[in-house]
């Protein structure tokens, strides 16, 4: 919400995904980059949000 409403265009996922998802999406849509909030090995209630 931070990025979009400063002009930059964000796709934001509504569920967990797995980690290599936005490296695809990042080539699939020719993106310039892509932010991931991850548990690492934790459970998935770990991730800080």
């Amino acid at each position: 919400e931070v990025l979009a409403a400063n002009g930059i265009r964000v796709l934001l996922s509504d569920k967990a995904v797995p980690t290599p998802l936005v490296s695809f999406t990042i080539k699939n849509k020719k993106l310039s980059g892509g932010l991931m909030l991850s548990a690492s090995h934790n459970p998935p209630y770990y991730n800080g949000l």
